[in-house]
């Protein structure tokens, strides 16, 4: 969380709205419905409209922050592996399925998992980046972006990944073809960090041990 004390630019939350990161989804067990569902009423935020597809074993809702940043809610009954609440998964909206799929792949090297349909929505394409999940999906190429760093707007603005060595990291990713779009740099005396833009002009940020001169 980064907290600049400055109005910056705002977008709508949620995934229909623009292109960019939209969404966070937690995973959480379905004992803690209730205090989080409490929780979220004392604080004057909707309750989500939760909806549980066929005979699954989880039930799904959104929520909105006090910045209107779209977190998904997904609760699992009972039964299911302590090693699901370790997850975390990340939703973009793009304007081409296609384009994120050969980025996520060809450039980030991550693992494609297999396509699913949402119901009534567009085909949702999911990635797996260790014990975080980055799915996406496309609603036409209309949408506003909803993109740039953390000191230019309000948001979700980047996909952070945390490496051994940023400078290794920035050399595979100009072999590979990436845009850089902010070359290795000191994070005060606390890391390296660099940027590479992917489709639709989202962040992807590496971050690692300070550089040594």
């Amino acid at each position: 969380l980064i907290v600049t004390g400055e109005e910056l630019v705002k977008s709508e939350g949620g995934t229909r709205s623009a292109r960019g990161i939209r969404m966070m989804a937690l995973l959480l067990p379905a004992t803690e419905r209730e205090g989080i569902l409490g929780r979220l009423e004392e604080r004057g935020l909707p309750q989500p409209q939760f909806r549980r597809v066929d005979a699954s074993k989880l039930e799904y809702g959104f929520v909105r922050d006090f910045d209107d940043n779209q977190i998904e809610l997904v609760f699992f009954d009972e039964g299911a592996p302590k090693s699901t609440f370790d997850r975390l998964q990340i939703g973009l909206t793009v304007s081409d399925t296609e384009a994120m799929r050969a980025f996520l792949r060809d450039i980030m090297k991550l693992s494609e998992l297999d396509a699913v349909q949402i119901p009534d929505g567009p085909m949702k394409y999911s990635f797996q980046a260790g014990d975080t999940t980055i799915k996406f999906w496309s609603f036409g190429t209309d949408l506003p972006a909803a993109v740039g760093s953390p000191f230019e707007r309000h948001g979700y603005n980047l996909v952070q990944f945390l490496v051994k060595d940023v400078e290794t990291v920035h050399q595979m990713m100009v072999e590979r073809g990436a845009t850089i779009a902010a070359e290795p740099f000191p994070l005060g005396e606390l890391a390296t960090i660099m940027f590479v833009e992917g489709p639709d002009g989202i962040l992807f940020e590496f971050a690692g041990p300070q550089r040594k001169e």
